[in-house]
């Protein structure tokens, strides 16, 4: 019996080890972390996959006759290598976030607004079959209000982002 008992401990621990062996480790996303054009991330899961991806968001510059002048006219999200969302309009500036959820779901907030507020893009993105999908137009919510919507994701907590808007109203 006293063999059988040890044989049995030994079965049980080697099935202990080689499921803890074959686990693997999953990229634990901040709640929000800014995401700045021109770097390479390493770290962060944006496919929900639980493994951490590689991202990399890139501007290019819109040239006038004289130069550069600040302006932006493109806009490009790669995930793991492949392009992922392409933006050609003129911005003049950017802001990109990912947020994650308690629930392990990222999004990632793309704001690329133009000239006095006029959106170019504004709105939460989720990965899906190899490409960003549009989860939110925060630009269409507010639509009737006036123009220049956008808005700003406020803060994550647990499975809930919270966002303030801001529009310019109609003039009169």
């Amino acid at each position: 019996m006293n063999k059988t008992r040890k044989l049995f401990v030994m079965m049980i621990l080697t099935l202990i080890c080689a499921v803890g062996i074959g686990a693997s480790a999953f990229a634990a996303n901040p709640a929000s972390v800014t995401l700045k054009p021109g770097k390479t991330y390493r770290s962060y899961d944006i496919t929900g996959d639980g493994q951490p991806d590689t991202i990399v968001i890139s501007q290019k510059k819109h040239m006038y006759e004289g130069g550069y002048t600040g302006i932006y006219k493109g806009l490009r999200v790669s995930v793991n290598g492949k392009q992922v969302y392409a933006l050609s309009d003129i911005y003049f500036y950017l802001q990109t976030k990912l947020y994650t959820l308690d629930n392990g779901v990222p999004f990632l907030y793309i704001d690329a607004t133009s000239d006095d507020y006029g959106v170019t893009a504004c709105g939460l993105y989720r990965y899906q079959s190899g490409a960003l999908k549009q989860v939110i137009d925060f630009h269409k919510v507010a639509r009737k209000c006036g123009v220049g919507q956008r808005a700003d994701v406020r803060w994550v907590k647990g499975n809930t982002l919270t966002v303030d808007y801001f529009v310019n109203a109609f003039s009169f």
